[in-house]
């Protein structure tokens, strides 16, 4: 037997989504490859109404100042439920950047 067969996402969070999730980065388990939109339900049912009302607007799309990263490649909303995570694939919730 393979020492680890876990099938995971890499999860990385920066800014306001650490402070909502209060973690820098996580491994959330997978057993299928699944769609970004899918993955996104599940982590606002673990963290709950303030993370998907950081991250999507009413109607359900992705809120403009926001953005998905898979592997480092942007996601574009219109492809969130097209694109799949596999196996130790590194997602990222990108919040905005404040400058000044």
């Amino acid at each position: 037997m393979q020492a680890s067969s876990e099938r995971y996402v890499l999860v990385k969070y920066f800014a306001k989504v650490r402070e909502i999730t209060k973690k820098r980065e996580e491994k959330i388990p997978i057993r299928n490859p699944t769609t970004v939109n899918k993955f996104l339900s599940e982590l606002f049912s673990k963290y709950g109404y303030q993370l998907k009302e950081f991250v999507m607007e009413s109607d359900g799309a992705l809120k403009k100042n926001i953005g998905i990263l898979v592997n480092g490649s942007s996601v574009h909303s219109n492809k969130m439920r097209e694109l799949h995570l596999s196996n130790h694939d590194e997602f990222v919730i990108l919040p905005p950047i404040a400058g000044g």
